[in-house]
């Protein structure tokens, strides 16, 4: 097979409809993707929101914990 024949087999409208399937499917795979790292991003602020707010309320009730241990320590509420 000579190298002559490539150019118009790259130029045969089967190739040139098989070209534009794959571009097509290409794109909404792409668009698929961007959504998926959108969400992605979104999930991940919202734990780290999440666990904010966990690390507060547990500094909170061991806070609470200190103070009751140091109070019953020191003579109760008497």
């Amino acid at each position: 097979m000579s190298h002559s024949n490539r150019p118009d087999i790259l130029q045969s409208p089967r190739v040139q409809a098989q070209l534009d399937r794959i571009r097509k499917t290409l794109a909404w795979r792409n668009r698929q993707l961007h959504a998926t790292e959108q969400q992605l991003t979104h999930s991940e602020q919202q734990l780290k929101i999440t666990v904010r707010g966990y690390r507060q309320v547990l500094g909170l009730v061991v806070l609470a914990l200190i103070v009751l241990i140091a109070i019953l320590v020191m003579g109760g509420f008497a």
